[in-house]
């Protein structure tokens, strides 16, 4: 789990430096300000480490963020990730659509430099985990991070990485389920800071 930990910040941080402009590029420094608030939505591709390293191949994100300051925001998040499985027993077959539910808040903090935005994150709510005749939803925590690169001023992309811990307080012991996240979208800002 620390593994895992570390190669999402270290992951985090080595495309921030790859993205990062040039040095010739300072001057546009400051020409797209901070946005006050931005909305983003996209895909993500989920993997669940805890049930075989189950990949969860279809799933969305969507969130939205204020920031009161030039290094913090305050996000929202709600996410969803699916994967139909095809199960046979006895010579039986059906098939079991299992999906993953998210809502979860936190802050935020970035450096803007130029067109690109280096974050981490570290948010936390409620994971709702379905199966055709199951339903459970607990607690769950997700830190993590990525980079945003503002095509426009009111447009721009993200990739981000996390890992996800959900934490079942309801069995006689806690159990967990681990996952891990990649995910890519747009962004779409409003107003300046």
């Amino acid at each position: 789990m620390l593994r895992l930990l570390r190669v999402t910040v270290v992951s985090a941080i080595v495309a921030s430096c790859i993205a990062a402009p040039p040095p010739a590029a300072a001057q546009e420094v400051g020409t797209i300000p901070v946005p006050l608030a931005e909305v983003s939505a996209g895909y993500t591709f989920m993997r669940d480490l805890a049930a075989d390293d189950v990949n969860f191949p279809a799933g969305w994100v969507f969130s939205a963020a204020f920031n009161p300051t030039h290094w913090l925001g305050l996000v929202a998040e709600a996410t969803g990730s699916y994967k139909n499985r095809d199960l046979t027993f006895e010579g039986r077959s059906w098939s079991d659509n299992a999906r993953v539910y998210t809502f979860m808040g936190g802050p935020r903090f970035f450096k803007k430099t130029g067109r690109v935005a280096p974050f981490a994150q570290v948010l936390a709510g409620v994971a709702q985990r379905r199966l055709e005749s199951w339903e459970a939803t607990d607690f769950a925590f997700q830190p993590g991070g990525g980079v945003t690169i503002f095509l426009a001023e009111r447009v721009g992309v993200r990739l981000a990485a996390d890992y996800r811990c959900i934490v079942d307080f309801d069995e006689d012991e806690n159990s967990y389920w681990n996952e891990f996240r990649v995910l890519s979208g747009f962004t779409f800002n409003w107003g300046a800071r």
